[in-house]
């Protein structure tokens, strides 16, 4: 209960900071400043991070693709074997 009570206290403290609630100078519309440039760099490493992760997913699930259907295609084979080839493949 005191928990509930604290997160809607939380919100009129800062209601009545004005000066914490005023916005940042990229909103207020600093284009050139070197908040602006600070801020465009950030969001660039930010898709490269996303750009990365998003290869690294990618090839893994290209590679195990390729893996299965390299196995199908061994099975596949195995399975066209005689079964004194098969015996003599698990005795091995």
């Amino acid at each position: 209960m005191k928990t509930r009570s604290l997160y809607c206290l939380i919100p009129l403290l800062l209601g009545a900071l004005p000066q914490t609630l005023s916005a940042c100078p990229m909103c207020m519309g600093a284009q050139n400043g070197p908040t602006a440039s600070a801020v465009n760099n950030a969001i660039y490493i930010m898709f490269g991070v996303l750009g990365l992760i998003f290869t690294g997913i990618g090839s893994l699930v290209f590679s195990l693709y390729r893996r299965a259907k390299n196995s199908s295609l061994e099975n596949a084979g195995f399975a066209a074997m005689g079964p004194e080839v098969k015996e003599a493949c698990h005795h091995a």
